[in-house]
């Protein structure tokens, strides 16, 4: 390993999950009747839907890790992404027949019921995979980081949309981004420079850090720090950073916004990364 860098940590959630939700409660419960039918980010979606695919969300995972309830499987010829999308877009069209006032009251019910479950499961153990991050068993930590990021990620489609900042803090952003950061191998699967090389994200904000993805035998590694002789380096904010993972904003977008150093090949694999299921 090269000086400055160490192994990825556990990502740790913990009480901030139920923070976050709170913080979602508490944002809908102060919605006008119009702001809940303000469009959002997620195309084809207003504040309303967002809000119960994130409900459904819940009730997918209670029941799944739980009590055992099978999952959806893709249909013949059917991608996962392509599976997720029909199967949440059918249960948003069924779910509209509920009310706002029902919809935060269940969300406000199911935030500590998955957070039980969630905090039950052992963060070391291997389960399933992590589809952005790769096809190989993930560490439970992750796939719960991953869980927190989709929710994250949501509340601030909802505040964009209605005008409402919040939850920027490092304590709520801080894991989305150290999640969102495991998908740069994946990303940059196809470049095979060098053993060596060395790419570094540097995000800048409250929820800053550094991380270094280095070209080993193997494969692509990821470790935290920033790798001294790196070929390439990435500078760009939280805000940004986030957005293009989650395919809020365009590569091409996440280019202007950043500061780019070395090799241009890897900064726009990198700049490519998708950390959601697409």
């Amino acid at each position: 390993m090269q000086p400055g860098l160490r192994a990825v940590r556990p990502i740790a959630v913990g009480p901030v999950f139920r923070e976050d939700r709170a913080a979602l409660v508490a944002l809908l419960n102060e919605l006008s009747p119009r702001e809940w039918t303000v469009a959002t980010a997620c195309t084809g979606w207003d504040v309303r839907d967002v809000a119960l695919h994130v409900l459904g969300g819940d009730l997918g995972n209670i029941s799944r890790r739980r009590d055992g309830i099978r999952p959806a499987e893709p249909r013949g010829g059917e991608t996962l992404g392509a599976m997720l999308g029909r199967v949440n877009q059918e249960w948003v069209e069924a779910a509209r027949r509920v009310s706002p006032r029902l919809t935060v009251e269940l969300l406000a019910m199911a935030g500590p019921l998955i957070a039980d479950v969630f905090e039950a499961l052992d963060p070391e153990a291997l389960g399933g995979p992590v589809s952005w991050a790769g096809p190989g068993p993930a560490p439970v930590w992750l796939d719960v980081a991953r869980e927190y990021m989709e929710r994250w990620v949501h509340q601030q489609h909802i505040r964009d949309a209605v005008g409402r900042p919040g939850q920027r803090e490092a304590r709520f952003c801080g894991p989305v981004i150290a999640a969102s950061m495991h998908a740069l191998p994946k990303a940059l699967g196809a470049e095979a420079p060098p053993a060596g090389t060395g790419l570094v994200v540097e995000i800048a904000g409250d929820a800053g850090g550094a991380w270094s993805i280095i070209r080993e035998p193997g494969g692509w590694t990821l470790y935290e720090g920033a790798a001294i002789d790196a070929r390439t380096r990435i500078s760009v904010a939280d805000d940004v950073w986030w957005r293009v993972v989650t395919l809020g904003m365009t590569p091409a977008d996440g280019w202007r916004h950043a500061r780019i150093q070395g090799e241009p090949t890897l900064a726009r694999a990198a700049l490519g990364a998708v950390a959601i299921i697409a």
